[in-house]
């Protein structure tokens, strides 16, 4: 069970660093693996870096067993792992389980109804009235078979048809193949929705479309899929697997994917704790009372069972500092936040740019975005303005995660020699890697400190958890003998309950005075009697 002491970095790779290119290379990655391991990082979880024609940015594959030419070769890739290997860096990949690209030859085929692909995709003679996440039917129309096929998520990308026989034989193909190749797990993309309910209407029947993700979530059918995967693969191999817990689970029901299918999950909740207008950069955004109890929720869990993947944002989801973080104390939020997430049980993944700080971009019109969740809800839209529109989803949308990382304040951010494939945020000059790294107090370092404490702690990886209540604003809790605060808010907060400190492990304040006085988003690490 290494992953239990791992800490995990998560690399959008069309965004993250480019050699001879304007997107993001394979060789990029193995350029920065030297970075990654003196940030702290044991474990590297990769987003899709396989042949698509990148209509949801390569979570809609059309060839599991080729590289997206854009970032490289699959020499490419041998040569990244074996670098990371040297470095004692564990290589995951994001595998895409739930649909293909509609260019994958399996759905060619399929449209043909070839016998051996016919039932690898969910076909239907009716058009029914599910919507999909990305908004719209999630039903679309093919002439060729002249029958609706399913997709949850885009229309560029159908949904598997779990039921087959032999789609599970092809599946498992792919997995054996890439274990071969000597990576080091999966992290098993939107897992929770491989099964679905019978076709039919929902109610309420009289509206064109119903969003009730239910029908397609977190049904029992998915554990029975992935115990007969757990049993018969990935047992046989020394890795980790994460699954991507969505469709609003019940705690309970997230943990479930851990007996004996799953070595962890990543469900949504922690990003999902948020009260206040993301648009003021310095404010006091977390709900803390909500984001306490979530926390106090899921270890409670974990003390007994289970696993999880611990972070504050991913690929899906704005940045970090902008959903919580403060501007003003820019350094302060920032390592507060890493402290609140790292010290609990589970598995931390810092998502890449998230170590120096990186924020939300500032998108002015429909043409800035690349998310087709954006162009999709955009063309449905009725009733907003474009700057209408804008204004109410360019804080939440999945682009803000997936702008350039910010190395250096070169022209181009460190990224690439020639104009990038999307924006860099114009504070690249003031937030890069190259200043972080030289300045003595910087956002970054503060992580490197973080992270080196985490490891050097038995109690994070097997002391229970223990809500510690010292005050509504103040986030703290106790693994074994010490005792973590987060301030969460730009308040001033006096304690009169604070237990006897023996020693103090981290402070993300450099001066000291009065434990019982904790200055706006204080961080401490302590022991106590």
């Amino acid at each position: 069970m290494w992953y239990k002491s791992a800490i995990g970095y998560q690399i959008y790779p069309k965004s993250f660093k480019s050699i001879d290119s304007s997107v993001g290379t394979i060789k990029g990655i193995t350029s920065k693996l030297d970075y990654l391991k003196d940030l702290g990082i044991d474990l590297i979880w990769i987003c899709p870096i396989f042949d698509s024609p990148m209509d949801d940015n390569g979570y809609d594959i059309r060839d599991y067993y080729k590289i997206n030419p854009d970032y490289g070769t699959m020499e490419d890739v041998k040569e990244m792992i074996t670098k990371a290997h040297n470095l004692g860096l564990k290589i995951i990949f994001d595998l895409v389980l739930n649909h293909t690209s509609i260019e994958h030859e399996w759905f060619k085929k399929s449209c043909a109804k070839d016998p051996y692909y016919d039932d690898f995709y969910i076909w239907s003679k009716e058009k029914y009235n599910w919507g999909s996440f990305f908004g719209g039917s999630a039903f679309s129309y093919n002439e060729e078979r002249k029958e609706y096929f399913l997709h949850i998520f885009s229309d560029k990308m159908p949904d598997l048809n779990w039921k087959s026989i032999n789609l599970k034989k092809e599946v498992k193909k792919i997995i054996k193949y890439y274990l071969a190749l000597g990576i080091d797990g999966f992290r098993l993309d939107a897992i929770s929705h491989l099964c679905k309910k019978k076709l039919e209407n929902t109610t309420p029947i009289n509206k064109d479309l119903v969003y009730d993700y239910s029908l397609f979530s977190n049904l029992k059918e998915v554990h029975n899929i992935l115990k007969e995967f757990k049993r018969e693969i990935f047992s046989h191999y020394n890795i980790m697997t994460i699954g991507e817990i969505g469709g609003n689970p019940t705690i309970k029901q997230a943990l479930d994917y851990c007996n004996d299918e799953l070595d962890m999950v990543y469900t949504f909740g922690f990003t999902n704790c948020a009260k206040v207008d993301l648009h003021n950069m310095s404010s006091n955004k977390m709900d803390v009372k909500a984001m306490r109890n979530l926390i106090s929720a899921y270890q409670n869990e974990l003390n007994e069972k289970g696993w999880m993947g611990l972070y504050l944002t991913n690929h899906d989801i704005e940045r970090a500092m902008s959903l919580y973080g403060d501007m003003d104390y820019f350094i302060e939020s920032g390592s507060m936040l890493a402290v609140l997430m790292y010290m609990l049980k589970g598995t931390p993944f810092i998502y890449n740019g998230e170590e120096i700080g990186m924020t939300n971009y500032p998108f002015k019109k429909v043409s800035d975005f690349d998310d087709v969740r954006i162009r999709t809800t955009y063309k449905l839209n009725t009733t907003l303005s474009e700057e209408e529109f804008v204004n109410a989803v360019k804080d939440t949308s999945r682009d803000n995660a997936r702008t350039i990382m910010q190395w250096d304040d070169s022209e181009y951010a460190g990224f690439s020699s020639s104009k990038p494939w999307f924006h860099i945020n114009p504070n690249y000059k003031t937030i890069n890697v190259k200043k972080e790294e030289q300045e003595e107090r910087s956002l970054l370092n503060e992580y490197k400190k973080i992270i080196k404490l985490r490891k050097s702690l038995t109690q994070i990886t097997q002391s229970y958890y223990e809500e510690i209540m010292l005050d509504e604003r103040i986030i703290s809790y106790k693994r074994g003998n010490l005792l973590i605060i987060c301030n969460c808010t730009n308040n001033v907060i006096t304690l009169n309950n604070l237990p006897n400190v023996k020693r103090v492990l981290y402070n993300n304040y450099n001066n000291f005075h009065d434990y019982k006085v904790i200055e706006p988003y204080q961080a401490y690490v302590m022991e106590v009697e």
